[in-house]
């Protein structure tokens, strides 16, 4: 069975083809305008980024998203640095009281280091005396 033509001339399949290639070379309407003598924009690294959000210096939206990236954040995450360190200043500022067990179980964990450490140096003395005694 013959296959179908998709165009009616040659004429009409070059200039399909034309348009596609017109529209692969097509600039992204969303990236920003520069003259051909701008210079270069400078790259930071997301933890570059970082400081100089520290220093108070604002962030774009594409560096950002840069130092979300970085930090793996969810691609839902839309706070800002300066957000999130809101946040986390918020919660530092307020943190759960210690549980009640916590010093016993602290404590338990010193009572077994203690105990460990004494039977390390009996275990080291047994060996020196065993090293004094000449072998037969």
């Amino acid at each position: 069975m013959p296959q179908e033509k998709r165009y009616a001339s040659a004429a009409e399949r070059q200039k399909a083809y034309r348009d596609r290639q017109r529209a692969a070379q097509d600039v992204d309407p969303s990236l920003p305008v520069r003259d051909v003598g701008d210079p270069e924009p400078e790259e930071f690294s997301a933890l570059r980024l970082v400081d100089m959000a520290r220093k108070g210096r604002p962030l774009s939206e594409a560096e950002e998203q840069q130092v979300r990236d970085f930090y793996g954040y969810a691609p839902s995450e839309s706070r800002t640095w300066k957000e999130r360190q809101a946040a986390a200043q918020q919660i530092m500022r307020s943190p759960p009281p210690e549980p009640d067990w916590l010093d016993g179980m602290v404590a338990g964990y010193a009572e077994m280091e203690r105990a460990h450490r004494e039977k390390q140096k009996a275990y080291r003395a047994a060996l020196r005396r065993q090293q004094a005694v000449p072998h037969p």
